[in-house]
């Protein structure tokens, strides 16, 4: 990770941060470079980070931020080689592979994060390491406030990355085309049960894909 850092320190200037993400997203998550491809990653946050808030991520989040992927990437292969197994069985296999593999599929994982340890900048980092992989990511804070604090504090940070940011607004769908949203449990919630029972499409068709609590 540190060779990653110092990598990182050639990036100076906003064409290198677009040209570096063209490259990152060419990346074949599939290949044996996978490792390296999540360091790099993390180097260059890390030094967008430093650039703009004057401190680089540390070692404990550093590593909470690699539970978190590592956590997930096992289970999407998981799930990717469930799906596989049931396309391919007949309808009575398909049953019992599914009761017994799902059990533990898709939980997603719970991480203790102590008081000073840096919630927000963990999650915001995480976003954007989603983010550059084309996913969506819904943040979901205790409060409204947080959510608005949040998204205005690390604005800049996500645009390096030419990430759109924004937070949940009552009955707007503008705020679902971001990359990164965030809201209550309340707002998600609300938005979902009007989308359901008024037929509208606040959401935009937007996907269940990342969530970060």
């Amino acid at each position: 990770f540190k060779q990653q850092i110092i990598k990182a320190k050639y990036i100076k200037k906003p064409k290198d941060y677009k040209t570096w993400i063209k490259q990152f997203k060419k990346y074949d998550f599939n290949s044996a470079d996978k490792n390296e491809y999540i360091a790099e990653a993390l180097g260059v946050i890390s030094h967008a980070l430093k650039e703009i808030k004057g401190f680089g991520l540390r070692d404990v989040q550093i590593l909470s931020i690699l539970i978190f992927i590592e956590n997930n990437e096992n289970q999407e292969v998981e799930k990717n080689n469930l799906n596989k197994n049931l396309i391919n069985d007949n309808e009575n296999k398909k049953s019992k592979l599914s009761k017994k593999d799902n059990k533990d599929n898709g939980k997603g994982i719970i991480e203790e994060i102590l008081p000073g340890e840096g919630k927000s900048v963990i999650i915001s980092c995480l976003s954007i390491y989603y983010g550059l992989r084309n996913r969506k990511v819904d943040i979901i804070t205790i409060s409204k406030d947080l959510a608005i604090q949040d998204s205005f504090e690390y604005k800049k940070l996500y645009h390096i990355f030419d990430l759109t940011v924004n937070y949940i607004r009552d009955f707007d769908s503008e705020p679902y085309k971001a990359d990164i949203l965030y809201g209550t449990f309340l707002d998600f919630e609300g938005d979902l049960l009007y989308d359901l029972s008024h037929n509208k499409n606040i959401r935009n068709n937007r996907p269940f894909d990342i969530i970060i609590i």
